[in-house]
């Protein structure tokens, strides 16, 4: 991939699809190599989130590199509304007027040059799907709009595809007041999360080699920015105490002092004092009868000396049960 220019080198493209509520939730993350095109993994990004999380968008909006002919169709054939910025054609041919000088007839299926001219269909490339319309060669040579227009002796050309009518749709959203606030919203909503993935998580650069480690990377990181912001939505410190507790509480209610889960000021520690005794008594008592045992049978791991089998362990569970209460109720007295 290039930069500004620059010299040629090794690099990912990462695309982020992201909800269009205030907290801007990440919804999909893909990495791709930088070969491939930008636009090409948004139809698949799209059908995806729209069935992992069961969503039924009612626009699309991006940047002028998803804006082509097959996305656009098939945003708006599922019945959303495509608010992409179309690729702007009038330097197409460079110092010669592009095809946005050229007005459509629907009427009479031709096109109307800058001068004033018909430009008629000529032929069908039913594999480029798309349709070709050529102005007479007399009148464009004698034209004198000819230098501007185009070199060739032969008479200006232009083509239309089969699907124009959905460039045309899109195009007619550009002057309403949703197209507009959707592209003011998408510079705020969702380029800060680039820099802030690059900036503050490290995407800059990627730790890991080979695309299935990037990719488990990005996720990471987009699961990482997600929980900043609903940690942001409920707070970073404890859970607030229910309201609903409170209501309930009794008007004299009072904390207990020492909770029995804190072990530094519990009341009884004879049953640590007893536990550490049993474990060295029944080590040694143990010990020699583990010989005993079948190799057959399965054995459990209880302590780093002895190994039983699943009947005996069941046996000293129940001693070690009784041996707990008659040493914590001799060493309590």
């Amino acid at each position: 991939m290039r930069h500004g220019g620059g010299p040629v080198h090794l690099g990912y493209q990462t695309h982020y699809v992201v909800d269009g509520g205030k907290q801007r939730i990440i919804l999909a993350a893909l990495v791709t190599p930088a070969e491939v095109m930008e636009n090409q993994p948004m139809l698949d990004l799209l059908w995806h989130v729209r069935f992992r999380w069961h969503l039924r968008p009612r626009q699309v909006t991006g940047d002028t590199k998803y804006g082509t002919l097959e996305n656009i169709k098939a945003i708006e054939d599922a019945g959303m509304r495509a608010y992409i910025p179309l690729f702007n054609r009038e330097n197409e041919h460079g110092a010669y007027y592009g095809s946005s000088r050229f007005k459509y007839d629907a009427i009479h299926d031709r096109y109307i040059c800058p001068a004033g001219q018909p430009l008629h269909l000529s032929r069908m490339e039913y594999t480029a799907e798309k349709a070709e319309y050529q102005a007479d060669a007399a009148t464009c040579n004698a034209c004198p709009l000819k230098a501007q227009c185009t070199p060739s002796p032969y008479g200006r050309q232009i083509h239309r595809s089969f699907h124009a009518a959905y460039l045309e749709r899109v195009k007619g959203y550009y002057q309403t007041e949703a197209y507009q606030k959707a592209l003011r919203k998408r510079k705020v909503w969702v380029e800060p999360l680039f820099g802030e993935a690059k900036e503050w998580h490290g995407m800059r650069r990627f730790r890991l080699r080979q695309l299935w480690r990037v990719n488990c990377e990005a996720l990471v990181i987009a699961a990482g920015q997600n929980l900043k912001r609903l940690l942001k939505k409920r707070g970073w410190g404890r859970r607030p105490f229910p309201a609903e507790a409170v209501a309930t509480m009794p008007p004299d209610f009072e904390p207990d002092e020492a909770p029995r889960h804190n072990l530094l000021k519990s009341d009884r520690p004879s049953i640590a004092v007893a536990s550490l005794v049993t474990r060295t008594a029944l080590s040694t008592f143990f010990e020699p009868q583990t010989r005993l045992f079948s190799l057959n049978r399965r054995l459990f791991y209880l302590f780093p000396y002895v190994t039983l089998s699943l009947e005996d362990y069941i046996l000293l569970f129940i001693l070690i049960l009784i041996l707990l209460s008659f040493l914590g109720g001799s060493l309590s007295r």
